[in-house]
């Protein structure tokens, strides 16, 4: 198994739309287009090789909170994640491309 874990960060296809059309101020239709040219949220998060789920639906802090719990059990995990992981201050960034948000969290 070359990874250990498969982290997706999805979020509900009306969640999807609505930041896409937001962040570039696309046409409903473009959003649309755009979306259903991507794998399905659903199929993402049923694969069987994703370990962990991120959901994206809610507000920053959730979603802060979210990364700061992944940091946490990955710190505590054997896989070759926790040396990633180990150091005090380590900085994740995530670039979630369901919501166009860009998060940089100190963990």
């Amino acid at each position: 198994k070359m990874l250990s874990d498969v982290v997706v960060i999805a979020a509900k296809p009306e969640v999807q739309l609505q930041r896409l059309m937001g962040r570039d101020k696309s046409a409903e239709l473009d959003a649309r287009s755009r979306i259903t040219a991507q794998m399905p949220v659903d199929q993402k998060v049923q694969n069987p090789a994703t370990t962990v789920v991120i959901w994206n639906n809610g507000t920053m802090e959730d979603l802060e909170q979210q990364a700061r719990d992944l940091a946490s059990r990955l710190r505590k995990s054997p896989t070759i994640f926790s040396n990633l992981f180990s150091g005090p201050g380590v900085v994740v960034g995530f670039l979630l491309a369901a919501g166009g948000m860009h998060m940089l969290a100190k963990l």
